[in-house]
């Protein structure tokens, strides 16, 4: 059996480099509604119902993704 190296480095190094996105969860309290629409500004809507919130958002706009879906939740 052959074998062809990849990468050697740190795993947080490979995560940096080959994951382009982070799955985002956002729980909403009891009652509350989803956040409504222009969430796929922020990344992929993964699901959006009330209560739950889930995106696919690149690794570069987490913490803006992060900061509005907050900003929105009562």
């Amino acid at each position: 059996m052959r074998a062809k190296l990849f990468f050697d480095g740190e795993l947080a190094e490979v995560i940096e480099r080959f994951a382009g996105f982070k799955v985002v969860t956002v729980e909403l309290a009891d009652g509350a509604r989803s956040l409504g629409n222009g969430l796929d500004r922020l990344g992929e809507v993964l699901e959006a119902s009330d209560g739950r919130i889930k995106m696919k958002v690149t690794r570069d706009r987490v913490t803006l993704a992060c900061k509005a879906l907050l900003s929105g939740c009562p």
